[in-house]
């Protein structure tokens, strides 16, 4: 159980730190003049389509990962420890690639609207896989995986 637990805290170490280095990075440019010449409406339209793609990363592919793990739980009565890594790999990858497109809306200065949604998703991403103890206790007891 402890190994499980330390390799979910790498993974999301990694994911926050690159995470922060991105907006930082973003916030830099920002800082140095290096913005997009984008403006009225192809602005608002980038900005709704990068809030929708960070959403739909951060929020929704998550819940259907989670669905179809359930899924296999009752398929199979059990789930390998493979099979739990591979999924909470996914969910620290989706929930990275949500990051990237609300950074997109917040290199672009999108409505504060989409980028503001964007960034909540991203921060709802993050949290979803945040690695607590008790949480993987009860996922691995829930879904049955098998620790040896």
């Amino acid at each position: 159980m402890q190994n499980l637990i330390k390799k979910l805290n790498l993974m999301f170490l990694i994911c926050a730190v690159l995470s922060l280095l991105e907006y930082i990075s973003i916030f830099v440019f920002h800082k140095l003049g290096f913005t997009p010449n984008v403006t009225g409406d192809d602005l608002r339209n980038m900005g709704l389509i990068f809030f929708i793609l960070s959403v739909t990363s951060g929020i929704a592919l998550p819940i259907i990962f989670r669905t179809l793990l359930h899924g296999k739980l009752i398929a199979n009565k059990r789930i390998k420890l493979s099979e739990y890594l591979r999924y909470n790999i996914y969910l620290f990858i989706l929930a990275y690639i949500s990051v990237v497109f609300s950074s997109v809306n917040y290199f672009l200065a999108a409505p504060p609207l989409y980028l503001y949604g964007s960034v909540l998703a991203a921060l709802w991403g993050i949290y979803g896989v945040m690695p607590g103890k008790k949480r993987i206790s009860t996922e691995t007891k829930y879904y049955r995986v098998n620790i040896n």
